[in-house]
């Protein structure tokens, strides 16, 4: 439908309003609910903030009552709780959500085995062309800061296959502590819907910033460890 109506006039652009307004009018019945379930569940996990998860729940209030199937408005409310709940557990100053993990050389490392230590924990996988394009940013930053038992560096492959996280290793050959989270205890508690993802913790166990800038900002994020460090 939207592609007839650029044919008509290819100046109009469609924002995602105007896409769930297109399925609410020209619709019906079944495949209405299903269109519109599809699109919102599509944009929820895209929320990078509270505050946005919020805007979208307002914008999706009158399509969601709307639909007739009451499983898809279980199920959005539902994604709409816990995309919320992800970022309130991980505002500024609220422990660091719990994880026990294994590293590649089969040792088990907890977040609370950090106490005491600045944490820079990074989210990735071995298929993340961004994230593999921070590694020799990271080694730099790393070996500013290796020598100071105040701070820890941690990297966490999520939503990767373990051949594929260990073959990574062994090409990028990175020299601070590698976890893999086989269980997405991680993915799902600390939001890593979208990565690479940089979370800087305090010597609390609290977080300080869970979008903190990645090792290619250099000074930036090499600031912000030693502002921690200092505390």
């Amino acid at each position: 439908l939207i592609r007839l109506d650029l044919k008509k006039d290819s100046t109009i652009q469609y924002d995602l309003g105007q896409q769930l307004e297109k399925i609410n009018k020209v619709y019906t019945g079944k495949i209405k609910d299903y269109a519109l379930n599809f699109l919102m569940n599509e944009e929820i996990p895209s929320a990078r903030s509270l505050e946005k998860i919020n805007g979208l729940k307002e914008q999706f209030k009158p399509y969601i009552s709307n639909i007739t199937t009451q499983q898809y408005k279980r199920d959005l409310n539902a994604k709409f709780s816990e995309r919320r709940e992800e970022f309130v557990r991980m505002q500024v100053g609220n422990p660091a959500p719990k994880f026990v993990l294994e590293s590649n050389l089969g040792k088990s490392f907890s977040i609370e085995d950090f106490k005491g230590k600045v944490v820079y924990l990074d989210l990735w996988a071995s298929w993340c062309v961004p994230c593999r394009k921070e590694t020799p940013s990271f080694k730099i930053l790393y070996d500013k800061f290796k020598t100071n038992n105040q701070v820890a560096f941690i990297s966490i492959a999520v939503s990767d296959v373990v051949k594929n996280w260990k073959r990574a290793l062994e090409v990028d050959k990175p020299d601070w502590i590698q976890l893999i989270d086989k269980d997405e205890i991680v993915s799902k508690s600390y939001g890593a819907d979208h990565i690479p993802k940089f979370i800087l913790i305090d010597k609390k166990g609290n977080i300080v910033n869970f979008n903190a800038p990645r090792p290619s900002s250099g000074v930036e994020i090499e600031e912000l460890i030693n502002q921690e460090i200092a505390k």
